[in-house]
């Protein structure tokens, strides 16, 4: 008999589940909202068609009212702790020195420490978790207009107000406007305990040895992807340009 309730239980809350799904599909992409699906790429090589690593979807809702992502990169390696993050570039116009070539000296000011830079940037975090054998990440997550409790820019730049988020970063301002760009950042072999925590919930998690890669911690060749503990890199990037 117990066997038979624990069946029906799991039954039950598969069609629970399915039904919330349907719910959460319909009111996503609900009529009016713009839909993109773009490649990802490995940050040392963008662009090229053959050496593609998975694929993203940015969902810009209606009205203004915020983002939806879902981004499935692969290649990743198995054991590693990953998060997923939105970089947005609010004002990708005034990137220099051209605009909507954008990178992270125009999403701050590396002079003004705590200041935004003339795009009014910021990158948001979606999820992450520990890679499995097959090498691929789930990211996903709905972000409101507004919504800087997520924000890596804030932890980097602004730490001092990154319990609240207040007076450093703004998020995601201009929904249809942004330049938007799905990032993979790798934070190097899986710990356990607060420490994993800290590694698939924030931007510096096991990142107190360094960054790999160039200025800004992106990776340059397959060298940069962490192979040991206390080192980070944002392997791969997946940009949706505004309309």
């Amino acid at each position: 008999m117990k066997q038979q309730k624990t069946k029906k239980s799991f039954v039950l809350i598969l069609v629970v589940l399915s039904m919330i799904l349907v719910l959460a599909g319909s009111a996503v992409a609900k009529p009016g909202a713009r839909i993109t699906r773009n490649d990802v790429f490995w940050s040392w090589d963008v662009g090229n068609p053959d050496n593609v690593a998975g694929s993203s979807t940015l969902i810009r809702m209606t009205q203004g009212k915020g983002i939806y992502l879902s981004y499935r990169p692969t290649g990743l390696t198995p054991g590693n702790a990953v998060t997923g993050w939105v970089m947005v570039f609010n004002k990708p116009e005034l990137c220099e020195p051209e605009p909507f070539e954008c990178d992270p000296t125009d999403m701050f000011h590396p002079d003004y420490p705590g200041q935004q830079g003339p795009a009014e940037g910021d990158f948001l975090l979606t999820s992450g978790h520990v890679i499995g054998q097959n090498g691929k990440g789930h990211f996903s997550a709905y972000i409101e207009a507004g919504d800087y409790s997520g924000s890596g820019l804030a932890e980097v730049i602004c730490p001092e107000a990154y319990e609240d988020g207040s007076g450093c970063t703004g998020g995601i301002t201009n929904v249809d406007g942004a330049l938007i760009i799905a990032g993979t950042h790798d934070h190097g072999p899986a710990l356990s305990g607060e420490a994993l925590k800290e590694q698939i919930t924030t931007f510096l998690g096991d990142c107190q040895e360094g960054f790999l890669g160039d200025d800004f911690g992106f990776a340059l060749s397959e060298d940069d992807i962490p192979s040991e503990p206390g080192y980070c890199s944002t392997i791969q990037v997946s940009p949706h340009m505004p309309d």
